[in-house]
């Protein structure tokens, strides 16, 4: 696991080579011999990416964590090489050292090419929306190709004293590869901890103030949803004794910061209010202004890796990370009359049964959330594009933590249909044999702000090509679509609209009787992605909901002898409903498609397949006519 972000991280931060806290000490000596010694005794047995060797050692004295790390890996092609040749290694935004020992290839024959100190590369390890305080530095290993072996040594120190989050540390025993020898000893002093082993084949030791913990031939962790690795890889975790209530007063302190310089609060909230009188417009006119005028910069600096900024500097410099913003959300809702809660967010699980170990170090984001006339909402002020009656899609299903005494761990609702999107459609077939067709799909919340997401940063011609581009991939390739945007991208966010009108070239006789059969692509286009392909676990389907609307008019040529028939297609995976009516030569039919959100056990993968397959049949509209 531990390769395979990599590139991708490094198209998420800006890349240096250069940082005053890591220094090396490279030597030949000391663990290259060690790991010669390993690697000659395989004698030839691997073939497959694996991490042959993983010790690590951490010292903990008060704030002061000692990491030494020792890894051996082996690369039996030229595409593990290419794919999984540069280490990494995580380091605190701020008082963090690093010493490299070794960073190193080792040939076969035992030939040591040394990493050039020059060739280290950092980069800030930020995600937008999110929180964290950590850089990477990345090591190019010299000298690798395949069926050789990397080594590499070194040694992180930190000092606790400005990282806010507390100490936890999670040291995964599995990942995607193969793991012949494990090597876990955690020592501490001046510090309270509590240790969890989640491994059935990593055999650990409790002694007092100390945990040493060893593993071999652990097999690579086969899990066909990648989504939420955190939730599956199993190990040891360590973390500073604490329930959950001591985490969420620890950040409820820290968050409270916020508040104490608030004095522009009330101008701001007087500007925003000014002129409405109904609370859900005040609402949206502050959930806007925080979301849109606030600009997200990502600010999880020592001292701040988990304090916000005092409101007051936040209105003045108009930007903010998620702390940021939420806090001053927290404060205009306040005075709108509302009593919210700040939520911490894990963006990458959602298990919340995995978070063992209480502790800030599993969480990266921070919403608000709360109640109104019956209704619970959660608010994400990173979020431009959703509106505020609608959860964000990217933080439904994750684990969060509510700040309020007696909270533990839970999922964030995840809405019964977050895809949900209305077609209207107009067919008008020509004297000629060809066909007129105007269109209208309008999406709603969370789909309406998937494609203001997509479209908000390309300028007007753009945004049309993207969408042009879409109509020729889901219903035909031709190159005389008109499209319009009816929603502004600025809009209310509550829908988005699309329409586009097109001619077809003849392809019905007109002499003939009429065999004219209309698919539902946008419908077919989203239930094809649903099919499940493989799994290992349960699979997690987002709910949709589907309107379609079809007039066709076949007035021109033919009257109606059969029209598609009515449907009631009911099942446990969702639901089919269609009407069909025919009037003055124009037929009309509208059908209903609902799933809502749900998990497929995997013994009903099969049987979900083929509903999606029966669904995509019975969609198709069928029209049959006689000349007139």
């Amino acid at each position: 696991m531990k390769r395979l972000m990599y590139f991708l991280l490094l198209l998420t931060g800006s890349l240096s080579y250069a940082d005053n806290r890591l220094t090396t000490a490279l030597s030949e000596q000391g663990f290259v011999q060690e790991a010669k010694s390993i690697i000659y005794a395989l004698e030839g047995e691997l073939s497959e990416t694996s991490n042959v060797f993983r010790r690590m050692v951490i010292d903990i004295n008060g704030d002061i964590v000692v990491k030494r790390v020792q890894e051996i890996w082996f690369y039996p092609d030229v595409v593990s090489v290419e794919d999984y040749g540069t280490d990494v290694i995580y380091m605190g935004q701020s008082d963090t050292s690093i010493v490299v020992n070794v960073a190193a290839s080792v040939q076969s024959d035992g030939t040591v090419t040394m990493i050039d100190p020059q060739t280290i590369q950092f980069a800030e390890q930020d995600a937008y929306n999110t929180f964290n305080d950590t850089k990477v530095a990345y090591l190019p290993i010299p000298g690798l190709t395949k069926g050789s072996f990397t080594v590499t040594d070194y040694v992180v120190t930190e000092n606790l004293r400005l990282n806010q989050g507390g100490y936890s540390d999670a040291l995964w025993a599995e990942h995607y590869f193969p793991l012949l020898s494990i090597d876990l000893r955690v020592r501490w002093q001046n510090i309270d901890l509590v240790t969890d082993n989640s491994h059935p084949m990593l055999k650990c030791d409790q002694q007092v103030q100390e945990v040493h913990c060893v593993g071999s031939n652990i097999p690579a962790l086969r899990a066909t949803n990648n989504a939420f690795m955190r939730d599956k890889l199993r190990g040891l975790s360590v973390a500073r004794k604490a329930s959950w209530d001591d985490v969420i007063d620890s950040m409820l302190t820290l968050y409270q910061q916020a508040f104490e310089d608030a004095d522009k609060v009330d101008r701001l909230y007087d500007q925003l209010s000014a002129g409405k009188n109904r609370q859900e417009d005040i609402i949206d006119a502050i959930f806007r202004f925080v979301s849109e005028d606030i600009r997200y910069v990502s600010l999880s600096t020592a001292g701040h890796t988990h304090q916000p900024h005092s409101n007051n500097s936040v209105i003045a410099n108009r930007y903010g990370d998620c702390k940021d913003k939420t806090a001053l959300l927290h404060a205009l809702l306040v005075k709108a009359g509302l009593n919210p809660t700040p939520v911490l967010v894990t963006t990458y699980r959602a298990d919340a049964g995995r978070l063992v170990l209480p502790s800030l170090g599993y969480f990266n984001h921070i919403v608000l959330c709360f109640d109104r006339n019956g209704q619970s909402f959660c608010l994400d002020p990173t979020d431009r594009n959703t509106h505020w009656t609608y959860t964000s899609d990217w933080i439904q299903g994750k684990v969060s933590l509510a700040l309020n005494h007696g909270s533990i761990p839970s999922v964030i609702t995840s809405a019964t249909y977050r895809w949900q999107m209305n077609v209207d459609t107009q067919i008008t077939l020509m004297p000629d044999g060809g066909s007129r067709e105007s269109e209208t799909r309008t999406y709603f919340g969370e789909y309406a702000s998937l494609l203001r997401y997509q479209l908000e940063n390309a300028t007007g011609d753009k945004q049309l090509e993207s969408l042009e581009k879409q109509f020729r991939d889901v219903v035909a390739d031709v190159d005389n679509v008109d499209v319009k945007i009816l929603t502004p991208i600025d809009g209310d966010r509550l829908t988005f609209k699309v329409s586009t009108e097109v001619s077809f070239q003849p392809y019905l006789d007109v002499e003939a009787p009429l065999n004219l059969t209309e698919y539902e692509y946008w419908f077919v286009d989203e239930l094809s992605s649903l099919a499940i392909q493989t799994a290992t676990e349960p699979v997690e389907v987002q709910g949709f909901l589907f309107n379609s609307r079809k007039s066709i008019d076949f007035s021109s040529h033919w009257r109606v002898t059969k029209t598609t028939p009515e449907l009631l297609f009911e099942h446990r995976f969702g639901r089919i409903v269609r009407e069909s009516d025919v009037q003055n030569g124009i037929m009309k039919v509208n059908t209903r498609i609902e799933m809502p959100h749900q998990t497929v056990a995997i013994e009903d993968i099969d049987e979900f397949n083929r509903f999606i397959d029966k669904v995509s049949d019975v969609l198709d509209v069928r029209l049959y006519g006689a000349l007139r």
